[in-house]
């Protein structure tokens, strides 16, 4: 629920904007993990949870940010809510795009294994995902008319 929390410092004509974001949105979007780990920092029982706000969107490669931290590097509940978000991204509406049915975010997933994401993290994750009956994918299935 909190990981994308720094959000709130980025501008709404940023958010919702219905193209793609030039460089310069760019880097203003991706500093919404400091802002969310800044806004966390004086709530110090929650140290774990701003790590994994802070380091979300860090790649299993290191190519992520904000600090490309490579592998085991990467806080193991953040490791954890880059697969989930990642997930919630494919097969969401947004402005910008249609979302996807959830076999094929859970096709991209296993596809980004090893580089993007913690590929121990995908296999648990698309094998729960995959077993049925699964409430996440046939309430999504069924809330926009897709099959999963």
């Amino acid at each position: 629920m909190l990981h994308d929390i720094g959000k709130v410092g980025i501008p709404e004509q940023i958010l919702n904007k219905s193209g793609p974001l030039n460089p310069e949105e760019w880097d203003l979007m991706k500093s919404h993990v400091v802002f969310g780990a800044k806004i966390l920092e004086p709530l110090t029982p929650l140290a774990r949870i701003r790590q994994m706000v802070l380091h979300h969107h860090e790649f299993f490669d290191g190519s992520g940010y904000p600090d490309a931290l490579v592998g085991e590097d990467i806080p193991f509940g953040a490791r954890i809510v880059a697969v989930a978000d990642a997930y919630d991204t494919i097969t969401s509406d947004r402005t910008y795009k249609k979302g996807r049915p959830a076999s094929d975010a859970l096709a991209e997933l296993e596809r980004c294994a090893n580089a993007q994401f913690d590929a121990k993290i995908v296999q648990i994750f698309v094998q729960a995902m995959r077993q049925l009956p699964n409430p996440i994918i046939e309430v999504a299935s069924l809330s926009t008319g897709r099959n999963s």
